[in-house]
């Protein structure tokens, strides 16, 4: 094994043994991990830290990281990081896995290596000396995938700056920090061109998410919270609001949205876009659909106090009527028509089990390439309306309130074809 080895030293042979190495003990806990006793786990935790420390360093050489040979190790050796995340996070008590091995995995082998690999994957995401080679787009899918089953505790802390981290590091005021600046570095992701980097980047936002919305119902109960107020009983609305990372990914890709698909009223603010390829402008419907389920994950994780706060934010600068407006722009047009209507062929479970639902189905759906992005979009753009009237009606309800007669009677129809009449 490369325990002690550079990727930049070793022999094609021993690239090529540890390659096998690792896909033969992916296979192996895929279709046999009860038959491996603690010895056995030992053996694959250690040797999957070791190599991926082994593989980290190909991502600071231009030269490397483009080598056929390395590529093949970190490709096989982050499916075997994703397989066994997997398997221990499904892992209970009752499971054929040791408990003294999931313990040690949930402790320390998760923790450590997703602090090698979550590095890993913002700098493959961010780099542009890759190629759209076929190796390349393997190797961007495989470090996603691991990404995608990261445990939800290796976001907590500073374990993304592992090297960085210093005595002060658990005050809340440098959790807070580092809590924010992972928000900003992921949400910049959802703006990729790559599903991969975007189904990504979305899993990492969701797992950071309920640790924002505890700081900020934290910052509510603390005692100079209303510092600030404008009156008695009223706190500074700037001091807590939905996370700007997200605002601003999402007002960048509702102007160029709203732009090129005709339907902007003039509220959104900003530099007027450039022209786009197809694939860019699909991105950014995915990349703005994805920042609204995270901003309606907030919602959820919020108590009732936090989400006035969060409300007066998704209302302000016309936030949730672009968003409305786009939202019935980007659904399929058997929603928006009125034969579709009359005929009754869109039912609200069809809304409940599209694509990126969850992050498996998303993961999954971006590796088909028969699947078109535009069919992705067009369901998220309903999986997001559809979160929207469960968890945010009072809003929709204004929203719709205040739309011209031709809107309301869009979304009537809309309605009618897709909600049952209780709903």
């Amino acid at each position: 094994m490369l325990s002690s080895l550079t990727v930049s030293s070793t022999s094609s042979v021993q690239l090529g043994f540890n390659t096998e190495a690792c896909r033969f003990l992916n296979w192996a806990v895929r279709h046999f991990p009860s038959v491996f006793v603690d010895k056995h786990w030992d053996f694959i935790l250690c040797g999957l830290v070791s190599w991926l420390q082994t593989c980290s360093e190909g991502f600071g050489d231009d030269q490397l990281i483009l080598s056929l040979g390395y590529q093949a190790l970190a490709y096989q050796v982050l499916l075997l990081l994703a397989r066994v995340s997997e398997c221990f996070g499904s892992a209970t008590d009752d499971s054929s896995i040791p408990s003294k091995i999931i313990s040690d995995w949930h402790d320390f082998f998760s923790e450590t290596a997703y602090a090698i690999a979550l590095p890993m994957f913002t700098s493959m995401a961010e780099r542009s000396v890759l190629s759209e080679s076929l190796s390349s787009n393997l190797l961007m899918g495989a470090v996603s995938q691991a990404i995608i089953h990261c445990p939800a505790q290796c976001f907590e802390g500073n374990l993304i700056r592992r090297n960085q981290v210093v005595a002060e590091a658990a005050s809340e005021e440098s959790h807070a920090a580092g809590l924010h600046e992972n928000m900003k570095k992921y949400s910049s992701l959802l703006l990729s061109e790559s599903l991969c980097v975007q189904a990504g980047a979305f899993e990492c936002l969701k797992k950071l998410v309920p640790s924002v919305v505890r700081l900020d119902m934290i910052a509510l109960q603390s005692p100079d919270s209303s510092s600030n107020s404008s009156g008695p009983g009223e706190m500074d609305v700037a001091k807590v609001s939905l996370p700007e990372s997200l605002l601003a990914v999402g007002s960048n890709a509702a102007l160029l949205i709203a732009d090129l698909l005709g339907v902007s009223d003039g509220s959104e603010s900003g530099p007027r876009p450039q022209e786009l390829s197809q694939l860019q402008l699909e991105s950014r419907c995915v990349a703005y659909c994805l920042c609204w389920l995270l901003i309606l994950d907030c919602f959820q994780n919020a108590n009732h106090e936090l989400r006035v706060h969060y409300s007066r934010s998704a209302k302000a600068e016309g936030r949730l009527s672009s968003l409305m407006r786009l939202l019935f722009a980007l659904m399929p047009d058997s929603l928006k028509s009125s034969q579709s209507a009359l005929q009754g062929d869109c039912s609200p479970s069809s809304w409940n089990n599209l694509p990126a639902t969850g992050h498996t189905n998303f993961w999954q759906w971006s590796q088909q390439e028969t699947n078109k992005v535009a069919d992705l979009v067009e369901g998220l753009s309903c999986r997001v309306y559809f979160r929207c009237l469960r968890q945010l009606p009072a809003l929709v309800r204004q929203w719709y309130s205040s739309t011209d007669k031709k809107t309301s009677m869009a979304v009537e129809k809309c309605l009618q074809a897709s909600s049952s009449a209780l709903y």
